[in-house]
C-alpha cells in the first residue's frame, strides 16, 4: 500500500508541474507520468504509466497602452507624443484608435504608425486608426502629432487623450487610454523654444554580451530640481529618445526592477568594442 501511494504522490507533482509551462492560446499539452520502483523483497523491478491528461490554454485578452507625456511647447510649433501598444495576451489581437481633445484647440492633430520606433514621423510613415492581429508579446509604436495654434495664449493649457479599443476573442471589447498635458509657451520664451530644445537618445545593451536590452524603463532627471522630466521604455532593439528638452544638465536613470542587471555598468567604456557610445553621468 505504501509503494501505491509514492507513485500517486509523484504524478500528482510532475503533472502540476507541467500546466506551468503553457504560454499560447489554443495550444494543447499532454501530460502523462511515468513511475518506477523495485520491490524491496523481490527486487523485482515495476514500471507505471499513468493515463494521458490534457491541458487546453484558453486565449487570454490583456494589452498596454504605454505612455502619458506632460510637454512645454511654444505656440506655432508641432509637438510628437510617442506611445507604444503592447500585446500582453495569449493570442492576436485587434485594435480600434481614436484621438480626443479633452482641452483647448490644435490646428492639426493625428495619430501615426511609428515603423521605425524613433519617436519622431518620418517620410512614408501612415497615419493609423486599425490595428489588426497583432501577434501576443509583440508591440506597435504609435505618435500623436499635434500642431499648436500661433495665437494659443501662453500658460494655456492643451489635453490629449489617447483611445484604444481592444476586440476581445470570444466577443467583448477592452478600453485603454492615455492622457497628454501641454503647457504652452511664447516664442519668446528663448529656453524652450523649438530651435533650443533638444533631444536625448541612445540603446540599452548588455555590457558583457553587447545585445540589446528591450522593454527596459529609462527615466531622465533634470539635475537642478531632481524630478523626472521623462519616462521611456526601450523598444525591440533597446533604443530609447527623449525629445522637446530645453538646453539643461540631466541624468539618466535604468529601471532593472525583476531583471539580473546591474546599473551603471561596471565594465569601463574604454572596453566595449561597440563604436560611439556615449556615456552620461
Amino acid at each position: 500500500m505504501k509503494r501505491i501511494l509514492r507513485v500517486l504522490l509523484l504524478w500528482l507533482l510532475v503533472v502540476s508541474l507541467s500546466i506551468k509551462a503553457a504560454i499560447f492560446a489554443d495550444t494543447v499539452i499532454n501530460n502523462r507520468v511515468t513511475a518506477e520502483y523495485t520491490d524491496s523483497y523481490t527486487g523485482q523491478r515495476f514500471i507505471a504509466q499513468s493515463n494521458i491528461v490534457q491541458l487546453y490554454i484558453r486565449s487570454v485578452s490583456q494589452s498596454i497602452l504605454e505612455q502619458n507625456h506632460n510637454k512645454v511647447v511654444a505656440s506655432g510649433r508641432t509637438v510628437y507624443l510617442p506611445h507604444t501598444l503592447i500585446n500582453y495576451g495569449s493570442s492576436s489581437a485587434d485594435y480600434f484608435l481614436s484621438i480626443e481633445q479633452i482641452q483647448g484647440t490644435v490646428d492639426e492633430l493625428k495619430l501615426i504608425h511609428d515603423i521605425n520606433e524613433n519617436g519622431v514621423v518620418d517620410n512614408n510613415e501612415p497615419e493609423v486608426d486599425i490595428i489588426s492581429a497583432l501577434a501576443a508579446g509583440e508591440s506597435i509604436a504609435l505618435i500623436i502629432v499635434a500642431h499648436i495654434p500661433e495665437q494659443a495664449p501662453e500658460g494655456s493649457q492643451l489635453t490629449i487623450k489617447l483611445l484604444v479599443n481592444e476586440q476581445i476573442s470570444g466577443g467583448g471589447e477592452r478600453l485603454l487610454s492615455q492622457v497628454d498635458h501641454i503647457t504652452v509657451v511664447s516664442e519668446d520664451n528663448t529656453d524652450i523654444i523649438n530651435n533650443d530644445l533638444i533631444s536625448v537618445s541612445g540603446i540599452v545593451f548588455d555590457s558583457q554580451t553587447q545585445i540589446p536590452i528591450a522593454n527596459i524603463g529609462v527615466q531622465l532627471f533634470d539635475k537642478d530640481n531632481k524630478a523626472v522630466t521623462q519616462e521611456q521604455i526601450t523598444n525591440a532593439q533597446g533604443y530609447y529618445q527623449f525629445t522637446q528638452l530645453p538646453e539643461g544638465t540631466y541624468y539618466i536613470s535604468v529601471s532593472t526592477k525583476g531583471k539580473a542587471y546591474e546599473f551603471p555598468s561596471n565594465i569601463s567604456p574604454k572596453q566595449l568594442s561597440m563604436k560611439d557610445v556615449s556615456v552620461l553621468s
